[in-house]
């Protein structure tokens, strides 16, 4: 939402803001700032005679006020407050989309602060406390934060190698528990090994070998460009300023960022969404909606119409494609099926299942640091600012999907038990909401 406050000097100046004087109030942040000149209206007054004490004698003129136009959000107040409820003190973003049309449903950013506090006055004591909390409530996780992805991206990899035809629904890959690449051994969650597996038990059981071996068939180049097909490395364009666009590395971009080669080892990282790969969950989201959607990449749309004060509609927004995937059907099936079963096969989303409707997703743990560069101790006494971060993008129900959602968790170790629940709960109300709402237009 964002909040006012009073004019600053600097906007004086501002072209913008031409008509606003001072100890006027104008939206500072979010959509108050974006949507300012249809929210603020026009100031009432009156031109009086006075006597020489200052007494009102008559009115010569006057100017009834006109208040500001209304905004009309895609938001959802109640799952809206479900959301913040469930992320309450942690750090982190949820974010869900209707995949239909890219309508944002929810959007949710931990620490946040009180926006009334910008609008009285805020103290210069508390704005600095605000500007050095190490936790950052200033900032808009869901749209600034950047992070690497984790197995979340193994959605984009299978797709991307079902593409290119670099495997297919029989290809086997074994598992022993590591991947080897010259002198370097990459490890699997799984320490034994998953042994002989399919694209789809890779995705249910997120085989890190599996998605290294497809990594490094496919290469830098082609990863880079599936990852911008869909939507990663720009902003998405949603209706909030400062939107940041992630990083999808390339060979090139490492060469004139650092002036050194790509490594295969760099691909290999990349493979598991590791490495210099940084996305937003905002990003997150749109690729899942996209997946579920069969192919259509949106514009997250958080304001459907704005209103008159009489009640007129002066504007109205509609669903804004940014791009359309031709992804083959036998992708999108293997896909949604290895999605499906991440929930529903005792995969590492099992916490997101709910009796009666087919939920898909994929969990996602990010380094932080390098495992090696850990202390050697047990990991739940590790550092809490040195654990890895909790993902978990998700859309429901399969084939028909009508919500997406991505959720992080700074620090929350792993996606299926942080963030899997939430997205739980989040999905079940909304469809709980659905049926009591078509209820009511029953009665």
């Amino acid at each position: 939402m964002g909040y006012v406050g009073e004019i600053n000097e600097r906007q004086l100046v501002d072209n913008k803001y031409q008509d606003i004087k001072i100890g006027d109030f104008i939206g500072q942040s979010g959509i108050e700032r974006l949507f300012n000149s249809m929210l603020t209206g026009v100031d009432g007054g009156k031109q009086v005679e006075a006597d020489a004490q200052g007494r009102e004698l008559r009115i010569l003129a006057g100017r009834e006020p006109v208040p500001g136009s209304n905004l009309v959000l895609t938001i959802d107040s109640r799952l809206q407050l479900l959301a913040e409820k469930l992320l309450e003190g942690k750090n982190g973003a949820i974010v869900a989309l209707n995949p239909k049309n890219g309508n944002v449903l929810c959007l949710v950013s931990k620490p946040s602060f009180d926006p009334n506090k910008f609008s009285v006055g805020i103290s210069r004591a508390e704005w600095k406390k605000m500007l050095t909390e190490l936790n950052n409530p200033l900032q808009n996780r869901v749209i600034q934060s950047q992070y690497p992805p984790g197995s979340v991206f193994k959605i984009l990899m299978a797709a991307a190698a079902l593409e290119e035809n670099i495997i297919n629904r029989e290809t086997v890959i074994n598992c022993g528990g590591s991947f080897r690449l010259g002198r370097w051994k990459y490890a699997c969650w799984k320490k034994i090994g998953h042994g002989a597996i399919t694209i789809h038990e890779a995705i249910v059981h997120s085989c890190n070998v599996f998605f290294y071996t497809v990594g490094k068939r496919l290469g830098i180049d082609r990863i880079s460009r599936w990852s911008y097909k869909m939507g990663l490395g720009r902003a998405t364009g949603i209706e909030l300023p400062n939107e940041k666009s992630g990083l999808v590395p390339t060979a090139s971009w490492k060469l004139k960022r650092f002036g050194e080669k790509w490594q295969g080892g760099e691909t290999i990282s990349l493979s598991i969404g590791q490495g210099f790969l940084a996305v937003t969950p905002i990003q997150m989201a749109n690729l899942v909606s996209m997946i579920a959607n069969g192919g259509t990449l949106y514009k997250p749309r958080l304001v459907q119409r704005i209103i008159s004060p009489d009640g007129k509609i002066k504007r109205s927004y509609y669903p804004e494609v940014l791009a359309k995937l031709k992804l083959s059907a036998s992708t999108f099936d293997i896909v949604h099926k290895g999605l499906y079963g991440v929930v529903n096969e005792y995969g590492t989303g099992r916490k997101a299942q709910i009796e009666g409707l087919d939920v898909a997703g994929k969990t996602g743990t990010a380094q932080v640091v390098r495992k090696r560069n850990l202390p050697k101790i047990e990991y739940d006494k590790i550092p809490e600012k040195l654990q890895d971060h909790a993902w978990f993008a998700a859309f429901a129900p399969v084939d028909n999907a009508e919500i997406a959602i991505a959720i992080l968790v700074e620090h929350g170790g792993h996606g299926g038990s942080a963030c899997a629940p939430i997205a739980r709960e989040i999905i079940k109300e909304y469809f709980n909401l659905k049926t009591i709402e078509s209820e009511k237009s029953d009665v």
